[in-house]
C-alpha cells in the first residue's frame, strides 16, 4: 500500500513540475515573439540601405503588421495541429531570418529582392504570431481556470514591454554600429 501512495506523490509531483516550468519557457517565447515586431523598423532601415523609398518601405511596414496580427488564423492553426505548432512557428522563423541575413548582405537590390525580402518578413512576423498564441494556450490549459486569467494578463505583459526590451538593448550596445550585423 504505501508504495502505491508513493507512486501517485511521484506522479503529481511531476505533473507540477511540468506545469510550473512551462511558464518561464513560455515567458520567453512571448518575449522573443513580441521582440521580433521591431522587424519592420529593422528592415525599413535595411531598405534604406538598399536604396528603396516610398512606396515600396510602406509595404514593408504594412506586411509585417499584417503577418503578425493575423486575426484567429493563429488560433484555428494551434487548435487543429496542438503543440507541434510551436515547432512550425521556430522553423517558420528560421528560414526567415536565414533568408533575411542573406537579404542584408545584397550588393545590388532590385525588385526580385524586394518581394522576397516582402515573402520573408510575412513568414517571420507569422511565426512571431503562431509562436505567441501556441504559448499562451500552452500555459493556459496548464493551469485552471481562475489562475489561466492571471497567466494571459501576464504573458500580453511580456508581450506588449518585449519591443521596448529589445530596443533598449540595441540602442544599448548596436548604437552607431552597422545595422546589418
Amino acid at each position: 500500500m504505501p508504495g502505491g501512495i508513493e507512486k501517485q506523490l511521484t506522479e503529481v509531483a511531476m505533473k507540477m513540475s511540468q506545469k510550473w516550468l512551462c511558464l518561464p519557457y513560455s515567458i520567453f517565447v512571448v518575449c522573443i515573439s513580441g521582440a521580433s515586431y521591431n522587424l519592420f523598423s529593422y528592415f525599413l532601415m535595411i531598405g534604406k540601405m538598399l536604396e528603396y523609398k516610398g512606396w515600396e518601405l510602406e509595404v514593408i511596414k504594412w506586411i509585417v503588421l499584417f503577418g503578425y496580427f493575423m486575426g484567429l488564423l493563429p488560433g484555428l492553426i494551434i487548435k487543429t495541429m496542438g503543440g507541434i505548432a510551436l515547432f512550425g512557428a521556430a522553423a517558420m522563423a528560421l528560414v526567415a531570418f536565414v533568408g533575411l541575413g542573406f537579404i542584408t548582405e545584397v550588393e545590388e537590390a532590385g525588385m526580385l529582392v524586394l518581394v522576397l525580402m516582402w515573402v520573408l518578413l510575412f513568414i517571420g512576423a507569422c511565426a512571431g504570431s503562431l509562436a505567441f498564441i501556441a504559448s499562451i494556450v500552452t500555459s493556459v490549459k496548464n493551469f485552471g481556470k481562475k489562475v489561466g486569467v492571471l497567466v494571459v494578463v501576464l504573458m500580453i505583459a511580456y508581450f506588449k514591454i518585449s519591443p521596448y526590451y529589445e530596443f533598449s538593448f540595441y540602442q544599448a550596445f548596436f548604437k552607431g554600429g552597422n545595422v546589418k550585423w
